[in-house]
């Protein structure tokens, strides 16, 4: 797989932006659903570190515009439902494990906030039950890793 190019700050801003857009379109539940999952499964590949952290950080910044609220609800909701299927236990712990690391980078306190916001709203949805125990549970597998005390403590903060 070619390496991502980090000449390319616009371009992925852009081209989150324009993916959050359409993935939140009510006419396309299940490719939301489909592409989500297979993201969650190459996400959690063990060959694909700086890749993973790039894209998260990319997509923190893009999430945290001020004019994506529908998307941003959207989107998380998605993820939700996506990270609760029972047969992604790996990439749902290895997709946590980064996005915590991510949102801790200094370079991003309002992203960190504004996401962590939304995503508590889209978890208290009375139609993600299983989701919300499921993304609980795993992300308190995650941040109990010895090797995240600074993400720990950054996040619980947010």
């Amino acid at each position: 797989m070619q390496r991502v190019k980090p000449s390319l700050p616009r371009v992925r801003v852009l081209y989150l932006h324009c993916l959050a857009r359409t993935l939140s379109r009510p006419s396309l539940p299940r490719v939301r659903v489909l592409y989500l999952h297979c993201l969650a499964r190459t996400l959690s590949r063990p060959s694909l570190p700086r890749v993973r952290d790039l894209y998260l950080h990319c997509l923190a910044r893009t999430l945290s515009r001020p004019s994506l609220p529908r998307v941003r609800d959207l989107y998380l909701h998605c993820l939700a439902r996506t990270l609760s299927r029972p047969s992604l236990p790996r990439g749902r712990d290895l997709y946590l494990h980064c996005l915590a690391r991510t949102i801790s980078r200094p370079s991003l306190p309002r992203a960190r906030v504004l996401y962590l916001h939304c995503l508590a709203r889209t978890l208290f949805r009375p139609s993600l039950p299983k989701a919300k125990v499921l993304y609980l549970h795993s992300l308190d597998r995650t941040l109990s890793r010895p090797s995240l005390p600074k993400v720990r403590v950054l996040y619980l903060h947010c």
